[in-house]
């Protein structure tokens, strides 16, 4: 559990043992305003608290059972409970901006291969790309789709074989 979350509950628990001696603790300028944890009794506030302290154990176990490589990590963080709203919106911002960096770096990459490329590589790759289209039109529409295979032979002087069709 969270400092400010702890001193948030400290504080309802405060305020609810304040409207259990009186009416004496809400004069002046609090008069007729709901304060939060008005109307919870002290173990009501006890069953809160034990609560969050148990979600936060629970959070912290899931966080200490992450698996060692980077991806795992950020699957399972992914799915992770947090209990701060602010926390979580920034770990969606961060991986908002490591997916931008991450299509970045891949679009530099395939730039730099296309540049590097012949014509008949770029003629091999328009027509993979031409037959991964219909098949994908093809699946998506119900059909059955012409089968393919992708190859990736090592390059040779003319290029790789990039894609052989055959229909069935």
């Amino acid at each position: 559990m969270t400092p400010e979350m702890r001193e948030r509950l400290n504080q309802l628990r405060q305020q609810s043992e304040k409207s259990g001696q009186g009416q004496n603790g809400r004069q002046g300028s609090q008069q007729g305003r709901q304060q939060p944890g008005d109307g919870l009794s002290k173990e009501q506030l006890e069953k809160l608290l034990e609560s969050l302290e148990e979600r936060a154990k629970q959070n912290l176990e899931k966080l200490d059972g992450l698996p060692k490589d980077l991806g795992g990590q950020i699957r399972e963080l992914n799915d992770y409970d947090f209990m701060d709203d602010e926390a979580r919106q920034e770990f969606k911002e961060l991986m908002d901006m490591l997916k931008q960096h991450a299509m970045e770096s891949v679009s530099k990459d395939m730039m730099q291969r296309l540049q590097g490329m012949g014509p008949e590589q770029i003629s091999q790759m328009r027509d993979m790309l031409q037959a991964l289209n219909q098949m994908m039109e093809q699946k998506m529409t119900g059909r059955s789709p012409i089968s393919t295979s992708l190859c990736s032979s090592s390059e040779t002087s003319s290029g790789p074989t990039l894609l052989r069709t055959s229909t069935n």
